[in-house]
């Protein structure tokens, strides 16, 4: 089975480095998937707005991302980077730690607007 998984994966890896379409695909579904679940969170009224269900989004997407390289870099096995990962999906941002009450389906603390 080995055989053919790693088969597979020169196949798919050949695929990618020929196929220019694919690596700008790649690149655009989790942005895509970003986007979408940024404007789900702030449809609900009591919730985030857009700017900031983006930011929080993008700093969990960009949390668990770098604990994943990082993890493959030093040559973790995948129980320690899926832990790896794990941990990154578990931190907030510090704009929601400093506010216990605050999480999703909670309304967010009013701020002056700065006008820029």
């Amino acid at each position: 089975m080995s055989g053919m998984v790693s088969g597979l994966a020169a196949a798919r890896a050949e695929l990618v480095m020929t196929e220019p379409a694919i690596p700008r695909r790649m690149l655009h579904l989790p942005y895509e998937g970003q986007t979408r679940l940024a404007e789900a969170l702030s449809r609900d009224p009591d919730g985030l707005d857009l700017i900031d269900a983006a930011a929080l989004v993008g700093a969990l997407f960009g949390a668990v991302n770098a604990a994943f390289m990082t993890a493959l870099h030093r040559g973790d096995p995948l129980d320690r980077v899926r832990e790896a990962m794990t941990r990154a999906a578990a931190l907030r941002p510090a704009s929601f730690a400093g506010n216990p009450g605050r999480h999703l389906g909670q309304a967010p603390v009013k701020r002056p607007h700065s006008g820029r």
